[in-house]
């Protein structure tokens, strides 16, 4: 640059002032790209670690340490403290932690896992991703304490906008696995009562239909975890609109199967049969009603007891009424919160 500047002079060139402008430009510039390697240095070996991780879980304690070297590259740095450095940095690191998600979630065989095993692994990336996102927020506070001049003022969509999608995805492929998980406890299914054969018929049609919908996700031809991929949030919305069908078909079948039992133990023994569907909002919508009934039958039945017992209480230490009260623990168990 020496040597241009000095034939510049020589010919008396009109570049002169500008070449010299963009030298002293280039000084500054180079002052501050050391500085920024002096510290973003010290970055490297735990940006390493959450890239190269063997074990997702382990993720949880590296963000304590990146967020705390920020802060001090913040405080300390001459020229890596303003929001746009740092919104960029962060986006860098969530999308490293999103690509080990990925990795840790393996998304183009998730299906293919048993579904308790894929819940877990779902909650789980959906903890460390959140914890991410709890650390920053931990350190935004005290960098407001320990910088009141130049605290962390962005909009938090701005660090977070594609971490957020791909915990959103998660959810949504959360909420998948959990109802394969429900719904593939109907294959096994079996409705006592004089119209037990129809109704085990119907949970069995159910069942099958259930399977022709989640097939569709077995035959994509995109990445589940891909937040790019708009095809699923439309593969995803048809997905619910015939779950809640099939819900509505099952609830029907559960009242009927409600209205042919003639003792309250046989009433509890098909609730038992259908233990896990009875989280779903649509079935417990219409069991609503089904619930009064049961706990005031129970109520009849109790006092129905407690009069035998108070006339014969032998009987109850031989072993001849308690048996009766054997649903009593289901009560408190499955309806104790209605």
């Amino acid at each position: 640059m020496q040597k241009v500047i000095e034939i510049l002079e020589g010919i008396n060139s009109t570049y002169v002032p500008s070449f010299l402008t963009l030298c002293e430009q280039v000084s500054v510039a180079m002052t501050e790209a050391n500085d920024n390697v002096k510290f973003l240095e010290t970055l490297v070996a735990h940006l390493t670690r959450l890239e190269t991780a063997d074990e997702f879980t382990e993720l949880s304690k590296v963000f304590g340490l990146v967020m705390h070297t920020i802060m001090f590259i913040w405080k300390h740095s001459r020229f890596y403290n303003t929001p746009s450095r740092l919104v960029v940095l962060m986006k860098e690191i969530c999308n490293d932690l999103i690509r080990q998600a990925e990795k840790f979630l393996e998304p183009d065989t998730i299906l293919e896992e048993e579904p308790q095993d894929a819940v877990d692994k779902l909650k789980t990336a959906l903890r460390v991703c959140s914890m991410m996102k709890t650390v920053y927020f931990g350190y935004k506070a005290r960098v407001a304490v320990e910088c009141p001049d130049n605290p962390w003022r962005f909009q938090n969509s701005a660090l977070f906008v594609r971490l957020d999608s791909f915990l959103e995805r998660c959810h949504d492929i959360l909420e998948l696995t959990n109802t394969v998980l429900q719904f593939s406890k109907l294959e096994t299914v079996e409705v006592g009562g004089t119209r037990g054969k129809i109704l085990t018929t119907s949970v069995a049609q159910i069942f099958a239909d259930f399977t022709k919908s989640v097939q569709r996700f077995h035959e994509i031809d995109y990445s589940l975890l891909d937040v790019e991929a708009d095809k699923f949030d439309d593969d995803f919305y048809m997905f619910r609109v015939q779950i809640k069908e099939l819900e509505r078909r099952l609830g029907s079948v559960i009242t009927q199967g409600f209205d042919d039992c003639t003792t309250v133990y046989t009433s509890f023994k098909l609730l038992d049969s259908f233990d896990a569907m009875l989280q779903r909002e649509v079935i417990t919508q219409d069991l609503e009603k089904k619930h009064i009934d049961l706990v005031a039958n129970f109520g009849e039945d109790l006092r129905t007891d407690t009069s035998i017992i108070e006339r014969r209480p032998a009987l109850f230490f031989l072993g001849h009424i308690s048996p009766i009260f054997a649903p009593f623990f289901l009560v408190f168990s499955r309806f104790s919160s209605s």
